[in-house]
């Protein structure tokens, strides 16, 4: 390890303390802030190891810019889950949405279906009960034909009766006259 690699160290590390403090109190430790912080890094590291001819220092500089990389990747792909599991939810909380919409059409339609076929019970017996004071109508008007035959039965007999009484008076009258 030679000096130009420990002085590189050492000054970046003084340089970057402020900048990675400042990121973790903003919360934004692991973000493309730090990422970009970590790259000045690297290209740091691999510039004054060019100019000194220090492999050791572009090699540290490759595996920065490398552990850069795969940060990088993992933080664009801990977006695109966070991005999936957020239209994951939409589209539960849509499923859901629809769904709860189909139940209360599907029960309005069976509260309709319901009333439809109370509406046609009661018609139905409203139809039946006229029917039966119809048939009880022409019952009594049969009744009342019947017992007004009857009535005029009951006169001609009653007149007839009374006709045979008088006659038999009017005979008795011209027997004792005779």
């Amino acid at each position: 390890m030679s000096i130009v690699a420990t002085t590189t160290r050492t000054a970046l590390t003084v340089a970057q303390l402020p900048l990675r403090a400042t990121l973790g109190v903003l919360g934004r430790s692991e973000g493309a802030a730090q990422i970009a912080v970590d790259r000045v890094g690297a290209a740091v590291r691999d510039t004054v190891g060019r100019l000194t001819g220090d492999a050791e220092l572009r090699a540290e500089a490759r595996r920065e810019e490398a552990a850069a990389d795969e940060r990088e990747k993992a933080l664009r792909l801990r977006k695109a889950a966070a991005q999936r599991e957020q239209q994951g939810r939409q589209h539960r909380d849509d499923v859901q949405d629809t769904a709860q919409e189909q139940r209360e059409q599907a029960e309005k339609f069976a509260e309709k279906r319901k009333a439809k076929v109370r509406d046609e019970a009661q018609a139905e017996r409203t139809k039946q009960r006229d029917a039966e004071k119809r048939d009880q109508l022409r019952q009594l008007k049969a009744k009342e034909a019947a017992l007004e035959e009857r009535g005029d039965a009951l006169e001609s007999a009653d007149e007839a009766v009374r006709l045979k009484k008088a006659a038999a008076r009017a005979k008795a009258e011209r027997k004792s006259r005779a």
